[in-house]
């Protein structure tokens, strides 16, 4: 083998590998041919994440379902003729080679709500992304969701029923306490700062209907991510995900969290 070292996982025949190659109009990379002949019907517990026999023979639809990805995060980016989707998360991201750029060409990842608007380098080389995969704990750990994006497109299929317009205000009616602007400027910048922003503002337009101390629970969010951009996008998904969660649940984890630090 000239790409991979052994694989574990069921092959692809010679047979089959041709039926795959049947299915596109132009070359296959060497190096993704290489892969189906090792694993292309299987490989070992990472068989639901890559695209193999059974599916590559009907593979216009796999390209259907991850340009819808693209076009649910309202980016503008079209996969190409010569792009190749071989693997995908529960159609929330998708990573993709293009056949004209070598026998072992690099690969590119899309998240869905991402904030950049193009997908982005994942590795150099095929090989080195499939050697590489037991490492990864997450597909595309670089790009930064864009939390608000993702409640957007997300949120109606949890909540069919629900009238989310009634309790949507417009985000030029707020305005920031001045502590709250200082703290998030302290805390995040570039990108983070934009996106954090905006999922503060977001938050305060969600649960606005609520009687209660928005600014303290505003407070309350930031002081328990501590800066931790990943922290603050995970409680405010929590809290907007749901549109009867009370934020009162966020002073309420503050408080805990403060008497368990002054027990100790």
């Amino acid at each position: 083998m000239k790409y991979f070292t052994p694989l574990i996982g069921k092959g692809c025949s010679k047979e089959e590998i041709q039926t795959i190659k049947n299915s596109f109009s132009f070359d296959l990379p060497a190096a993704y041919l290489e892969f189906l002949e090792l694993v292309g019907k299987g490989y070992g517990n990472k068989s639901s994440r890559f695209y193999f026999f059974n599916t590559l023979t009907s593979y216009s639809e796999i390209k259907k379902e991850a340009q819808g990805t693209i076009f649910f995060s309202k980016k503008k980016y079209q996969l190409d003729e010569y792009d190749v989707v071989f693997y995908s998360e529960d159609g929330n991201r998708f990573a993709f080679l293009n056949a004209l750029k070598g026998e072992n060409p690099p690969v590119y990842g899309f998240k869905i709500a991402q904030a950049e608007e193009e997908p982005i380098l994942l590795s150099e080389t095929f090989s080195e992304f499939i050697m590489s995969f037991e490492d990864r704990i997450e597909l595309i750990p670089n790009l930064r969701t864009d939390a608000v994006l993702y409640k957007t497109i997300m949120r109606p299929f949890e909540y069919p029923n629900f009238d989310f317009e009634s309790i949507v205000l417009k985000k030029s009616e707020v305005a920031l306490p001045e502590d709250i602007s200082i703290k998030l400027s302290e805390d995040f910048s570039g990108i983070d700062f934009t996106l954090a922003e905006n999922m503060i503002l977001d938050f305060i337009l969600e649960k606005s209907h609520f009687e209660i101390e928005i600014f303290e629970c505003v407070r309350a969010m930031m002081t328990l991510s501590n800066g931790d951009f990943n922290s603050l996008k995970m409680r405010y998904l929590h809290q907007v995900m749901s549109p009867n969660r009370s934020p009162q649940r966020l002073i309420d984890e503050l408080l805990i969290k403060t008497s368990n630090e002054n027990e100790v």
